[in-house]
């Protein structure tokens, strides 16, 4: 299983190593400014971002990573999460996929949650909202098919999943206390894939553009980790932490 850094051509094997480049994004990155917290973008090519929160000290405080690209889904936003012992300007929000009705968020396909990497930003944000969301799947585990056929023959047992499919698994919790997380488990058609790299790092990494149940979300995913191969026209399916962003969109110049 991949860290959610190595999915993003980072190769971070300790906290130490993660330490150096958040250290490096909060040098290199530019300012956003957001109630009660500032955050530092830092682009690091192929649509990699670190999002780096610091206090008006400078002190720093949390990092969220993030892939930025151009894929959509229309989202009915309900609710905005927060773990109580999280960084002030660290959250997540929580949807309805793809709503028939504006006015009924719960007229969506599924509920999901995603992290967002400048939370604070969207404090103005009443809710609920329908916003398209700029949404990227970072892969925990990931497999690949040629073609639809080839998924729908390799799946085995009683409970078989559509080639465009999602199950928000973070909000599956045994305690009822507990926060829900951005995680999800999804089916979706491969529509653009390409091996980029973090020109900062230097790493590689698989980025797919993916068509699932509700709408398009950019996958990136650790080659080491990567069953089959990713090609457009194929089926991807894997776990995956879900993160998304609302606001202006980075110049499709920018993303290789």
């Amino acid at each position: 299983m991949s860290n959610l850094y190595q999915a993003l051509g980072f190769p971070i094997g300790s906290e130490q190593e993660l330490l150096d480049w958040i250290m490096r994004a909060a040098e290199h990155g530019d300012p956003v400014e957001a109630p009660g917290v500032d955050y530092l973008r830092w682009q690091a090519g192929g649509g990699v971002e670190l999002w780096v929160q610091v206090r008006e000290d400078g002190g720093i405080v949390g990092v969220e990573p993030h892939l930025d690209g151009q894929a959509r889904m229309r989202v009915a936003l309900t609710a905005r999460i927060r773990e109580d012992d999280a960084p002030a300007g660290q959250g997540s929000l929580h949807g309805w996929a793809d709503p028939s009705d504006e006015a009924d968020p719960e007229t969506g396909l599924y509920p999901f949650v995603f992290s967002v990497p400048d939370f604070r930003t969207c404090d103005g944000l009443a809710l609920p909202a329908v916003k398209d969301v700029r949404l990227a799947a970072l892969a925990y585990e990931l497999e690949a098919f040629p073609s639809e056929e080839a998924y729908l023959a390799g799946q085995s047992g009683e409970l078989k999943y559509a080639p465009e499919s999602f199950i928000p698994a973070g909000l599956f919790t045994t305690d009822p206390e507990g926060t829900p997380r951005p995680e999800a488990m999804f089916t979706g058609r491969v529509l653009q894939a390409e091996r980029r790299v973090n020109t900062a790092s230097g790493g590689a990494f698989v980025w797919a553009r993916v068509r699932t149940l509700g709408g398009e979300v950019e996958v990136a995913a650790d080659p080491a980790i990567v069953r089959g191969e990713v090609v457009p026209g194929g089926i991807v399916t894997g776990s995956f932490w879900m993160t998304g962003r609302i606001g202006a969109a980075m110049p499709a110049a920018q993303l290789h």
